[in-house]
């Protein structure tokens, strides 16, 4: 983990967009502690559904989408 880490900088204004739940592990780990250690902005959706996803990706332009096999399976 800690090589995923270093491969990007500190507080470069990225985003993350975070749409799993954090009281999950995966959301937990790979949205909130991902984002808060490397100090880049999380961009909270608070329910999955496409057509706001979509929308906050297209407004807010995330460099990352750690989501769930759900989400990039959904139509």
């Amino acid at each position: 983990m800690s090589n995923f880490f270093y491969k990007y900088n500190r507080g470069d204004e990225k985003r993350v967009l975070c749409v799993v739940p954090f009281f999950h592990i995966y959301g937990m780990s790979c949205c909130l502690n991902f984002g808060m250690a490397n100090g880049y902005e999380l961009v909270l959706v608070p329910r999955f559904d496409v057509t706001d996803v979509l929308k906050t990706i297209n407004k807010k332009k995330p460099h990352f989408f750690p989501g769930a096999q759900r989400c990039t399976s959904a139509s």
